[in-house]
């Protein structure tokens, strides 16, 4: 009995970690195909006037 315990609670550790890992896998995903996506916009409309974009910030 105890090693099927201890193989269980590995099992429904490794999946929530596995779980979670996929998540934050698929928001990076998200978020850094948006960022390129901005950029590029950023990129084509400004591409003529850099100074302006350095003032922003």
């Amino acid at each position: 009995m105890g090693h099927g315990y201890i193989l269980y609670t590995l099992g429904k550790k490794l999946k929530f970690q596995a779980v979670t890992l996929l998540i934050i896998a698929t928001l990076f995903m998200a978020f850094a195909s948006i960022a390129a996506l901005l950029t590029h916009k950023c990129l084509s409309i400004d591409s003529d006037d850099d100074e302006s974009q350095s003032f922003d910030e």
